[in-house]
């Protein structure tokens, strides 16, 4: 006797969810083939003319987007290519098809490639960059070629914006240009570029031979300089002390040294420490224009060569006035020497570890105490990685992956990972704690995703080492992080610090820990008054946060 048996596979999550995918025809992937021969083109092989493909060739600036037919290629302009290049593909008739990614440049730790392969493209013959001369720098020159940086005065304060097609570690500098082809003699002052969005350089005195340059590894890439036409609007700058145009009239007083701003082989010290302890502090003469100045007391000023003799005598007055006050007090002069003396250089303290800072974005006041916070301790010459500064590399390859790979960096370069507490964080730990139904609704929460990530560490006893746990204010404190180092900001600001310097505290002496909390407690000072003012009053009002219900409060937007 026959039995006929049919089968049917009904896939109720779509192609995604399939554990044995290869197996399904209908979640078929385009198999990807990049061609160097001529151009740099893509196409597929498994393609036909009857059935049509997407392709999404991105980086952080531009996304552009095609619909081809199986057997057509897309040719990427030679200028177009850059580090960060990546390629999608995915069939157009699948609402929800499997993609296939592949970046030409890049490796899976998302580094440049020490020569451009096939790593990650399936079934791939020619990769790379083919008959590119130099390919590295060609790469990086149109980095620069694609790369924009503008600034302007509004509200007395001096702002820039710069946007790349892929993350370049540059810094930004002040230079002195004296006329409109002459060169922009560089000033002691430099500052790293940490974010997307726009800036503020601090201090600035505004004049018209002011300007702004982007450095990246030793050379100047871009230099914007205020408009003419602004000097009579925005800037403000008093009439009496505007310097003569002619530039063999100008000097930077350095050290009691005056260096004429059109001898343009003179290299200038740009290390943080050597201009702390070495520019001049204070000018006498009225033909001096200060042009920079921080919270310090640290002045860079340009002075007249005419005057300089003057400047001089005063100054050695000056000098003689102080050492008489110093001899008179034996015992102030000896806490002074050993002030001066007991100072580590910060990049000897903190090297650059890397930190991870994870939180619950519950509202705008507390994200931007976070965004403080975090900044403040990139000052100290640590590698701050928070969310609010990598959301467009965030939406591309989405949350989950990226907090993944955050850790695993933390891990392998010893590196350390805050874990910020507030209420809000604390309800939202509960729930996810309690019920699957806050991952479930919401999977792209951020503070939910980096829980996935983080929560095994501490259940296998793994995270000893990587984690500490910190909170503004009173709010308690998980169990299960209890065995971790815990501090209360801003009171414990002095703790934490040791803690971030690792085996190198013993080279943050007493009087440098002071200065900086001090220094990190001022910045915190504001954002932590108006965060705790917003908090009870929607307390008060039974307000819910902006990440309450699971409702997402960085929302993730694709690129596409």
């Amino acid at each position: 006797m026959g039995i006929d048996i049919d089968i049917v596979y009904i896939i109720p999550t779509g192609c995604k969810e399939l554990r044995f995918i290869e197996e399904v025809k209908e979640c078929g992937v385009p198999s990807m083939y990049v061609s160097t021969d001529r151009n740099f083109s893509v196409g597929i092989r498994n393609g036909s003319s009857s059935r049509s493909y997407e392709l999404m060739v991105s980086h952080n600036i531009t996304t552009i987007r095609k619909r081809l037919k199986g057997d057509e290629r897309y040719i990427i302009p030679k200028e177009h290519l850059v580090p960060c290049l990546c390629i999608v593909v995915w069939w157009s008739n699948q609402s929800d098809a499997v993609r296939e990614r592949y970046c030409p440049f890049l490796n899976r730790n998302g580094d440049m490639r020490e020569k451009a392969g096939c790593e990650g493209c399936k079934e791939c013959e020619e990769c790379g960059v083919g008959t590119l001369q130099n390919p590295d720098n060609y790469l990086e020159e149109n980095i620069w070629r694609l790369s924009t940086f503008s600034m302007a005065v509004k509200d007395n304060l001096l702002l820039y914006n710069f946007s790349a097609p892929c993350n370049v570690s540059a810094e930004i500098s002040l230079c002195w240009k004296y006329s409109h082809n002459s060169h922009c003699q560089e000033l002691p002052i430099r500052k790293k570029i940490w974010s997307l969005d726009p800036q503020v350089f601090d201090g600035v005195k505004f004049h018209p031979s002011i300007c702004i340059q982007v450095k990246y590894k030793d050379q100047h890439q871009l230099v914007k300089c205020l408009p003419a036409n602004d000097s009579h609007n925005d800037i403000v700058f008093q009439e009496e002390v505007i310097l003569h145009k002619n530039a063999a009239s100008l000097c930077l007083m350095e050290k009691h040294v005056c260096t004429p701003l059109n001898y343009s082989t003179h290299e200038m010290p740009s290390t943080n420490d050597h201009f702390r302890q070495n520019i001049v502090k204070a000018y006498l003469s009225n033909r001096c224009f200060k042009i920079w100045n921080d919270n310090e007391n640290n002045e860079v000023v340009v002075c007249s060569v005419v005057k300089r003799q003057r400047w001089l005598v005063f100054g050695l007055v000056a000098m003689f006035c102080v050492l008489i006050l110093a001899i008179a007090s034996t015992k102030t002069l000896t806490k002074w020497v050993k002030s001066m003396t007991s100072y580590s250089p910060l990049g000897d303290i903190f090297k650059d570890r890397r930190v991870w800072i994870i939180y619950s974005p519950d509202d705008q006041y507390y994200n931007k105490l976070v965004r403080v916070f975090a900044a403040s301790l990139m000052d100290l010459h640590l590698n701050v990685v928070l969310d609010q500064w990598h959301r467009r590399e965030m939406s591309s390859i989405d949350p989950m992956p990226w907090y993944h790979h955050q850790k695993q960096r933390i891990f392998r370069e010893n590196g350390i990972i805050i874990l910020l507490f507030d209420e809000g964080a604390l309800q939202s730990f509960k729930r996810w704690i309690s019920t699957s139904q806050l991952v479930n609704l919401d999977p792209y929460t951020s503070f939910g995703a980096a829980l996935n990530c983080i929560h095994a560490d501490f259940v296998d006893g793994s995270a000893q080492g990587h984690y500490v746990v910190a909170s503004f204010g009173q709010t308690s404190i998980p169990h299960i992080f209890n065995n971790y180092p815990k501090f209360r900001l801003p009171s414990d600001v002095k703790k934490l610090l040791q803690e971030l310097a690792g085996i190198n505290r013993r080279k943050l002496r007493k009087n440098q820990l002071d200065h900086l909390s001090t220094r990190v407690k001022k910045k915190l000072k504001e954002p932590i008054s108006k965060y705790k003012k917003i908090s009870t009053s929607l307390n008060k009002s039974e307000t819910p946060s902006m990440n309450s219900g699971g409702t997402n409060a960085v929302e993730m937007l694709p690129l596409i």
